[in-house]
């Protein structure tokens, strides 16, 4: 006869915390939103800010708490806010464990109406953290450059001083010994943009690569005396 008692007792009880928290469907979540944006990618923040609208068939409807639960990839729980007896769905700062650079995270909020009915989970959404420290090349093709055996350590870039922005024509005379075989001249450019070389009124060549040298072979474009 003594156990009656208690077995009644823990009926009541059962009842007294089952009936603190009834839920309703007609009161929902939705509109999640983390740092203003929806399923955002990449944010920097440390401690994201969350949003989200209540959505009610009834009047006279408003929040009185609500909890957020934040997940990441694995499943395993970075953040569970539990009930937080707050009407603001505005701007609540994460206030977790610390989040990884570079991972994707699910998150997901409920809350309690004015007559202390709670809603069903939200649909979960999803954010990402940016990446902390980058290690890339970029991404391109890049003609191949043949090492150069011309040194152009101490060259100085030849203008028209007072002359406006366009083709400037240079010159230079060359004399060879008398009485000498030319045995072989190349002729290096090193130009800002495009270069075209002649040889005694003959076309030589041309450069179109400004970080690097071009070598002509000019040999043939020599006579006697110039």
């Amino acid at each position: 006869m003594k156990r009656f008692p208690s077995i009644l007792f823990s009926g009541v009880l059962c009842l007294v915390i089952v009936g603190c928290h009834p839920r309703t469907d007609r009161v929902t979540v939705s509109g999640l939103r983390c740092e203003y944006r929806t399923n955002p990618e990449g944010i920097g923040s440390a401690k994201p800010r969350f949003c989200w609208k209540e959505v009610s068939e009834e009047k006279n409807q408003n929040q009185t708490a609500y909890q957020i639960v934040v997940l990441d990839s694995h499943g395993e729980v970075f953040w569970d806010s539990g009930r937080v007896k707050s009407d603001q769905s505005q701007g609540i700062v994460y206030d977790g464990r610390p989040l990884k650079s570079g991972e994707a995270f699910v998150w997901k909020v409920c809350f309690w109406d004015s007559g202390g009915r709670v809603t069903g989970w939200s649909d979960p959404a999803t954010f990402s953290t940016a990446i902390g420290e980058w290690h890339a090349k970029w991404i391109g093709w890049d003609a191949p450059q043949v090492p150069s055996p011309y040194n152009t350590i101490g060259l100085q870039w030849v203008t028209a001083k007072g002359r406006k922005l366009g083709p400037l024509n240079l010159a230079k005379q060359i004399e060879l010994p008398a009485q000498q075989k030319l045995a072989k001249a190349t002729l290096v450019l090193f130009a800002d943009n495009v270069c075209k070389a002649t040889v005694n009124a003959q076309l030589a060549g041309e450069a179109v690569r400004w970080d690097q040298t071009t070598a002509l072979d000019v040999t043939k474009l020599f006579h006697d005396g110039s």
